[in-house]
């Protein structure tokens, strides 16, 4: 699960650091979206999120708007260290969770990929104001809400190694006839 080619050093239980801060980045990415989708739940049903939630929607503002380099949002997002690193190994998963919630663009009205620009520009806004002054209808927050639990979803399922066997040695006694 390492991130980078490097030898492997033996740490406790055969893990590097490497791979510590590896699972300890991915769960908090996956919490903080959890939370996130949570908080646009509540949102589509008039409920203010808590002080702890708004923060996690900031947060969150400021790793999609990293990872999606071609839908840049009006105003400037605070930067968060070691965000980028987060934000380039997420970036495949977020496409991904993006095509998993297609089929229910067009029930909200988004028809073409500049509508879901649009709509990915009002859910960064929307975000990056702890979820007051939003331009998403009550549909599209729920929708957005999906998205963001698949995208949670996806990055928690890489502490599975994506269900794939791991790269660890085996030997195999016997003979083959």
């Amino acid at each position: 699960m390492s991130i980078q080619n490097e030898p492997k050093k033996e740490t406790q239980g055969g893990f590097t650091m490497t791979d510590i801060v590896r699972t300890a980045s991915l769960i908090e990415m996956s919490s903080k979206l959890q939370t996130a989708s949570y908080c646009l739940k509540k949102l589509s049903a008039g409920a203010p999120p808590s002080e702890r939630e708004k923060k996690d929607l900031k947060w969150t503002a400021n790793l999609l708007v990293q990872i999606d380099w071609q839908t840049k949002p009006s105003g400037k997002l605070g930067d968060e260290v070691g965000m980028a690193v987060q934000a380039a190994t997420t970036r495949p998963t977020f496409y991904e969770s993006l095509l998993k919630v297609r089929p229910r663009f067009k029930s909200v009205g988004i028809n073409s990929g500049e509508e879901v620009i649009v709509f990915l520009k009002q859910l960064y806004s929307t975000l990056s104001a702890g979820g007051s002054k939003s331009k998403l209808s009550e549909e599209k927050k729920i929708l957005a809400s999906e998205f963001l639990e698949v995208l949670s979803h996806s990055i928690i399922s890489e502490l599975n190694n994506n269900g794939l066997p791991r790269d660890n040695d085996s030997v195999i006694l016997g003979t083959i006839s």
